[in-house]
């Protein structure tokens, strides 16, 4: 049974690589997230040193298969090729964020940075059970300030946006140095997430830089290219060790090491999602993935969600010998909140949201800046969600990209507005300029 969630991935997977003219993308890269970690699920469930609580069934995978296929339907309305153009609807407000963005993610990094030195000092375990379970982190009491820096360091993909526009060359002219400003300051994540002893930040900032290099490759000149894919390279270096140490401090002394404990924290999605799936019951309405919505609504009509507490569901959970806080992809977080019909909706208005937001890329090749930040934010939880909903944690963060959004629609004006084009779309449409990983993929496929 679980062959059929990593064959539907496949399909997809060559589907869209065919409907794309073999050029591989942030629609390909979104897939083959989900492809690596059906395979490597694959590898641990037939390690057979992971094993689900439940035997593999038919319902939960062909569910889960189901949902692949609701939700990639969305982001197949993206091409490669019929994308030749960014709007940015208002320039000025679009500098004004810039500075917000660079002055707080830089600020976000003098804040967490002692408290992500204290974390990795020590016995880093230690430390870690401490922060979840023993309130050791301090962070905690700086309150509001905190909160805000927190936020600050959620929108590091902003700057990570940011810093690949200020790349593109505009009447001949490249911002090279606060484009690399914008870069160091969306570490803040990396730092943040480093600060309460975690590895997300890692995975995260790398997983967006990609996405980010993928979406604004045909915008930059070729030498421009070269010098990202080795300053990547140097920082990927560099972030594998901080995420190798809490790795080593947490899995070392477990049964069969640090290399599969790796392997299971990109693969364990499956059998997790078929234990959720099996014996879930009572939902939490929102109350987990969407809590201040969920007060927000309740504010607004004076009434309350009837839903189970998160400590009934949890208990109920543990009362089945299944762990609560684990990963089971974004999908099984949501069906945590709505069940497993409300889920279906919830990821059908998804789609449909993606693919009225990538309507003017289709039809005129233009991506406003407004529709990047939705269009991001919603392949965001997509994309991280091949692990959890992780945004379920960063509410504000979604209301403040909705904020964006609305900001820079009804701030649009013509004369204020600025365009961005391809540096080649003519060769770029025609010849499909085609990377020795194109090449590797159309091959396979053709095979």
């Amino acid at each position: 049974m679980i062959l059929l969630p990593v064959f539907t991935l496949i399909l997809i997977f060559c589907f869209y690589l065919n409907r794309n003219r073999y050029r591989f993308g942030i629609v390909n890269l979104l897939i083959l997230a989900y492809l690596v970690m059906g395979c490597l699920s694959l590898i641990l469930e037939l390690s057979g040193k992971f094993k689900s609580v439940f035997p593999f069934s038919f319902d939960p995978m062909a569910y889960l298969s189901l949902c692949f296929l609701i939700t990639f339907w969305g982001f197949t309305g993206f091409k490669d090729h019929k994308f030749s153009s960014i709007k940015i609807e208002n320039i000025y407000f679009y500098k004004v964020l810039e500075i917000f963005l660079l002055v707080g993610g830089l600020l976000a990094i003098l804040f967490f940075l002692p408290f992500a030195y204290a974390g990795l000092t020590g016995d880093i375990a230690l430390n870690r059970f401490a922060i979840l379970y023993l309130a050791g982190s301090k962070l905690g009491d700086f309150g509001i300030v905190n909160s805000i820096f927190s936020l600050l360091a959620n929108l590091f993909i902003l700057n990570q946006l940011c810093f690949f526009i200020n790349l593109i060359q505009s009447n001949g002219k490249r911002n090279v140095f606060k484009a690399w400003l914008l870069l160091i300051s969306s570490l803040s994540y990396v730092v943040y997430i480093l600060a309460y002893v975690g590895r997300d930040g890692v995975v995260f900032w790398l997983m967006s830089y990609a996405f980010g290099y993928l979406l604004f490759r045909d915008f930059l000149a070729r030498e421009v290219l070269r010098k990202l894919n080795y300053v990547f390279a140097v920082t990927l270096t560099i972030l594998l060790i901080p995420f190798f140490m809490i790795t080593v401090a947490r899995f070392s002394d477990l049964e069969g090491g640090v290399s599969l404990w790796i392997f299971n924290y990109g693969g364990q999605q499956l059998r997790n999602f078929n234990d959720h799936y099996l014996i879930l019951e009572p939902l939490l309405c929102g109350r987990f993935g969407f809590p201040v919505f969920v007060d927000l609504f309740e504010f607004i009509t004076f009434s309350e969600l009837q839903a189970f507490d998160k400590d009934v569901m949890f208990s109920h959970f543990l009362n089945n010998d299944v762990a609560p806080n684990v990963f089971t992809t974004f999908i099984g977080t949501i069906m945590l909140d709505f069940g497993k019909i409300w889920t279906f909706i919830f990821l059908f208005l998804f789609s449909l949201s993606v693919r009225s937001i990538l309507k003017t890329v289709s039809t005129k090749g233009v991506l406003e800046f407004s529709n990047m930040l939705i269009l991001t934010l919603l392949y965001q939880v997509v994309y991280w969600g091949v692990f959890y909903f992780r945004q379920y944690a960063t509410n504000y963060y979604m209301i403040f990209i909705l904020l964006l959004f609305t900001l820079f629609k009804v701030s649009k004006m013509k004369r204020f507005s600025a365009h961005f084009f391809k540096v080649n779309p003519t060769q770029v449409r025609t010849t499909g300029d085609m990377t020795w990983l194109n090449k590797i993929l159309l091959q396979i496929v053709r095979k």
